[in-house]
């Protein structure tokens, strides 16, 4: 008997921009077929218009250690451009990955899309204060 065969679940839900923020939403389960996916949405998403990109993480049922190589590019674009990569993730297995790797102290992590577009992520408005 064969494996049952998994549904496909488009990896993008949405991108648009809030607040001066970039967004990008994602579903689904990311796992090592989803990186040229990802790497093109993610690597076009901070700009010197832009330079902050929100991933929202909060409908991914599955994530897989292979696909953070593109989150990480994605946060080295940001900074480049003088902003910082965004990540809403509130549970689940997105939460554990980023943990787990120690990812969590890379990105700036947050528990609401509103938070996550504000002006200033709590990280880098500390930071601006000092």
């Amino acid at each position: 008997m064969s494996a049952p065969e998994r549904s496909f679940v488009p990896v993008l839900l949405r991108r648009t921009v809030i607040g001066g923020v970039r967004v990008v939403v994602l579903a689904g389960e990311l796992d090592l077929a989803c990186i040229p996916v990802l790497d093109r949405v993610l690597a076009r998403a901070p700009a010197r218009a832009t330079p902050n990109v929100a991933v929202d993480l909060r409908r991914v049922r599955f994530i897989d250690c292979s696909i953070l190589h593109p989150f990480v590019a994605a946060h080295d674009a940001a900074r480049s451009h003088g902003g910082c990569l965004r990540v809403v993730a509130t549970r689940g297995e997105p939460l554990t990955v980023l943990r787990a790797t120690g990812l969590t102290g890379l990105f700036c992590l947050h528990t609401t899309l509103r938070d996550a577009t504000a002006p200033f992520c709590a990280r880098h408005a500390a930071a601006s204060n000092t």
